[in-house]
């Protein structure tokens, strides 16, 4: 007997529109899933992704809803918050040099690839000041927190007389 190969599907805008009016009209996820053609946790899944609270107008009470829109919106941000891997976490000691160099000279990440650039440093792996800043903001290193915390990408607000 040969193994059932696996395959995968992402939903749909459409398939979600078809769950919701499904689960309107009273069918269970099982159900769903089966016409979906999806394994049953993909639907439980899917419906945590749409859930939201609204006032059901009958009881006055807080009722918990699928709202298509609201998945397709999470799963898009999902979709973008993912991105490729940071090219500087392969270079450690690119990102070392980042990191100590922050820390000693209290500086912004622009100025560290000036510093690089007058110390006739090179690394592996060559990055702009954005994927600097991308790499703090996902919270790669331990600059993330020192370097973040004392207010960097704040705009000044200058100085009162």
């Amino acid at each position: 007997m040969q193994a059932k190969e696996r395959t995968f599907k992402h939903l749909t805008k459409n398939d979600r529109l078809r769950m919701e009016r499904w689960l309107n009209k009273g069918m269970k996820p099982r159900e769903i899933a089966d016409k979906l053609r999806v394994h049953i946790s993909t639907v439980y899944r899917e419906l945590k992704r749409g859930e939201y609270e609204r006032l059901d107008g009958d009881t006055w009470e807080m009722v918990t809803a699928y709202s298509p829109d609201i998945a397709e919106e999470r799963y898009q941000n999902h979709l973008r918050e993912k991105g490729p891997d940071l090219k500087i976490g392969a270079d450690h000691e690119l990102a070392r040099y980042i990191e100590e160099t922050i820390i000693a000279n209290d500086c912004s990440p622009a100025a560290v690839l000036g510093y690089a650039k007058m110390e006739g440093r090179t690394f592996k792996t060559s990055v702009s000041v954005a994927t600097i800043y991308s790499y703090i903001k996902k919270g790669s290193s331990c600059v993330s927190h020192r370097w973040i915390c004392r207010g960097a990408g704040r705009k000044s607000r200058g100085t009162k007389r």
